[in-house]
């Protein structure tokens, strides 16, 4: 059984430390993380938008622009998920992945073919 640190939907504390080394994840880790974040906004949920704007002007004022826009919004993110499920990145990736899996299985088996409707 996987043990959440944080509620869906939980903010950072603002003082959360900044992670200067500039992120390089593959595609399907930013999508993984960027979704994870982008499901929980997607709810409504202003103190944590709050947070992510916030954290999104203080990467760029750290990278002194020099980030691509794409790496700051996956730097938010990823510091985020991190701290809501208290991980380093390359675990929040393997339990996101293992997820997303199991999910898709379910949808496959869940379907109307295979259970018989149709």
């Amino acid at each position: 059984m996987v043990a959440l640190c944080k509620e869906w939907g939980a903010v950072p504390p603002y003082n959360l430390e900044l992670v200067t080394l500039k992120p390089n994840p593959t595609p399907a880790n930013r999508d993984l993380i960027t979704a994870y974040i982008s499901r929980q906004c997607a709810i409504g949920n202003p103190e944590l938008r709050a947070w992510l704007t916030q954290r999104r002007d203080a990467y760029i004022g750290m990278s002194a622009g020099t980030w691509d826009t794409s790496l700051i919004t996956y730097a938010v993110a990823r510091d985020a998920a991190c701290w809501q499920l208290a991980r380093p990145e390359p675990q929040v990736c393997e339990l996101l992945a293992g997820i997303e899996a199991c999910h898709a299985d379910l949808r496959s088996n869940l379907s109307p073919v295979k259970a018989g409707m149709i």
